[in-house]
């Protein structure tokens, strides 16, 4: 019951995607106009509030940034990405925390507003952005699992603002005991951008290598690991950055 459970709410949130970690949206008619790159503020702020409310649990020593979907095309002469909170006739940059991640930095917008990048949705897509949590004293190309565990509820928070059908699975979920963050394999929610071998996990003491064919089986609940074990992905011997 609860594996297919747990099909079912990846079904309604959305496909992972290799590249962009895991994320959640609605796919629009294949044959409509390119929709312009926009959610709620109400959604992503979502996300923030349980940042803010766990943080100090499981990532105390890390930021809250949102990358944009890998999917759409900037505008025509752009040659970043601009992120705009709106606010009516009002329109306040959002910070870039990398070439494309943004952060929030005003918690008490109204729920009118919204979040707006200088691109478009391709036909098709309408995806969301995924939540990024990374403590500051990460190497590149390391992951920290209690970031990944924070990160999973913050995105989870965001699905359910988004639709009925989300809300309502993920409530079924919680009513029979189940965290669908705790079943989710860490390379479907994070991994790097290209191809990988082995998974190597460090926590203290404890050293594990897992074979990319057998990755699912380390899970953001997987107990046997701290929020501070770190996480990283070589191929051929080599660390991915």
């Amino acid at each position: 019951m609860r594996s297919v459970l747990m099909l079912c709410l990846l079904a309604a949130l959305g496909p992972a995607h290799a590249q962009s970690g895991f994320s959640f949206g609605q796919a629009a008619p294949s044959d409509s106009a390119a929709q312009p790159m926009a959610w709620r503020y109400a959604t992503l702020a979502a996300a923030h509030d349980v940042f803010e409310q766990r943080a100090t649990r499981f990532a105390p020593n890390a930021v809250l940034s949102f990358r944009l979907p890998t999917a759409g095309a900037g505008k025509e002469g752009d040659a970043i990405d601009v992120v705009e909170l709106v606010d009516g006739m009002r329109r306040t940059p959002l910070p870039m925390a990398s070439s494309t991640a943004f952060m929030l930095v005003d918690a008490s917008a109204p729920g009118v507003a919204r979040v707006e990048v200088n691109r478009s949705f391709a036909p098709g897509a309408m995806l969301y952005p995924h939540v990024r949590v990374r403590s500051h004293d990460l190497p590149p190309g390391v992951l920290r699992m209690g970031d990944l565990r924070l990160a999973c509820q913050a995105q989870f928070a965001m699905a359910k603002t988004e639709g009925l059908k989300a809300q309502a699975l993920l409530e079924a979920a919680s009513l029979l005991g189940f965290d669908a963050c705790n079943k989710l394999a860490v390379p479907l929610f994070d991994t790097p951008g290209e191809a990988f071998d082995t998974i190597v996990v460090d926590d203290g003491a404890r050293h594990a290598s897992l074979a990319a064919s057998g990755a699912g089986t380390l899970t953001l609940g997987d107990k046997r690991w701290s929020d501070n074990a770190r996480i990283y992905f070589t191929m051929d011997g080599r660390a991915i950055r």
